[in-house]
């Protein structure tokens, strides 16, 4: 057996037998520079999977509290024409009626998606709205949601108008 060729450059040895095919290579890592950049590589791939890991805890968190809040919903008859005192009182301060003057449903002047006399936001409420078979757009809907929201939440989706109705 013939004794190889050795070539040696600053980062790697390259090890070569004499009829020109190259054996194998050896990485040295003699600078600071090749130990930070495997260092960055590492971390690199280890955030992305602390990363990705949050993303499906979260993921899967928010579905679960979804279905435990699913199971709890307390329904309410919509049938009971007396409305709770409280609610008398926040639709007095929320100060406006289902419909305006024109007949169009009423829009919350400083959010547009809080719908009618209630003032049920459209945005957080309306898709909860239509599978319990509500139209928020209706007095008799508009009311009716305003009832499930004070028997699920107590009247905490009122608390911007509190000053006024928790007198």
């Amino acid at each position: 057996m013939k004794r190889p060729i050795v070539h040696r450059n600053s980062t790697e040895t390259i090890v070569v037998y004499q009829n020109g095919k190259i054996s194998h290579r050896v990485k040295l890592y003699n600078s600071f520079m090749d130990k930070a950049e495997i260092w960055f590589r590492k971390a690199t791939l280890v955030g992305i999977g602390v990363i990705f890991v949050w993303g499906l805890v979260s993921i899967s968190g928010a579905l679960i509290c979804k279905a435990l809040a699913d199971e709890f919903i307390v329904e309410v008859p919509t049938q009971d024409s007396s409305l709770p005192p409280i609610l008398r009182r926040i639709a007095a301060c929320e100060g406006v009626s289902q419909f305006d003057k024109n007949g169009n449903v009423t829009k919350g002047r400083i959010n547009k998606h809080d719908i009618g006399k209630f003032q049920i936001s459209e945005t957080h409420w309306g898709a909860t709205a239509k599978k319990l078979g509500y139209d928020i757009y209706t007095l008799e809907g508009n009311t009716a949601m305003a009832k499930w929201l004070l028997a699920n939440y107590g009247s905490t989706k009122w608390y911007l108008s509190s000053k006024c109705w928790n007198q």
